[in-house]
């Protein structure tokens, strides 16, 4: 874990402390997702426990009981974490035809530096790099017992950086929000007060104010749109305010080769 920013970052420790805030990140997401950002100048983060995949946030699906099997009821704690997901990966198939599955979308990039800007006025926000494990190692390792030696922020956002091998190729990074002080006039300034209402978390996400011409650093338009297409779709980004880099993904298109073949070499052995 490292506090060297307001940030909070987990499973980070391989890249060397002072290169960390410099590390870009992307995003794949439909076109009108992404307008919609440039228009309301917020990215949108969602509760974990709506994700489609079942093995997601498994600390929160699963009977959670104390040493001597009492249950324990993390109830709320679900419903004050949202999240959005980001991927180290530059570029990749996968990564296209699973966000973007009508073809018309973008891929977005920023660094961990610019997120941390943005975040600088927030408490309990976390960026974690996900580690990926077997079914079986996974199980495993949330039938331990958890020690509670760390605060339940913490505790609740290293369970959403676990997914199953199966999703490796997308080296995915997480942003945390754990929303535990939205109602401290309501409540007085405590992070543990059991009687909090779920009802102050009923909202699904939450919006995460920012000036996307600094945010964002450079914009690139799906790889499987034809020329007419990509220019409708960069006219339409500029056209909603966005002055930065705005360009096709080029993953498809294939390479100037011209092969020389030595004919004379060929008759000089028959």
């Amino acid at each position: 874990m490292s506090t060297e920013s307001n940030i909070i970052l987990l499973n980070f420790d391989q890249f060397e402390p002072s290169t960390r805030l410099d590390i870009k990140l992307y995003r794949y997401l439909r076109i009108d997702d992404f307008l919609l950002t440039l228009k309301e100048k917020r990215i949108v983060l969602r509760k974990p426990h709506l994700w489609k995949d079942p093995f997601e946030n498994i600390f929160m699906q699963t009977e959670v009981v104390d040493t001597n099997g009492n249950p324990q009821d993390f109830s709320l704690s679900k419903e004050q974490i949202y999240a959005q997901c980001w991927t180290l990966k530059e570029e990749s198939d996968l990564m296209w035809k699973s966000y973007v599955d009508d073809y018309f979308g973008v891929k977005v990039s920023t660094t961990i530096r610019q997120i941390d800007e943005v975040t600088s006025k927030i408490k309990f926000v976390f960026l974690g790099k996900v580690n990926y494990f077997t079914e079986d190692e996974i199980v495993k390792s949330f039938s331990q017992p958890i020690q509670f030696s760390v605060t339940e922020d913490v505790i609740f956002s290293k369970s959403l950086l676990v997914k199953r091998e199966a999703f490796e190729e997308e080296r995915e990074v997480r942003l945390i929000f754990f929303d535990q002080y939205r109602n401290q006039e309501k409540y007085g300034p405590h992070i543990f007060v059991m009687n909090w209402d779920k009802n102050d978390y009923k909202d699904e996400s939450v919006n995460l104010p920012l000036s996307p011409n600094t945010f964002f650093n450079e914009v690139i338009v799906d790889p499987r749109l034809g020329p007419q297409e990509v220019d409708s779709m960069i006219m339409k980004i500029k056209e909603y305010g966005y002055t930065g880099i705005v360009k096709r993904s080029t993953l498809y298109d294939f390479p100037k080769i011209k092969i020389v073949i030595n004919m004379k070499s060929h008759l000089d052995n028959t």
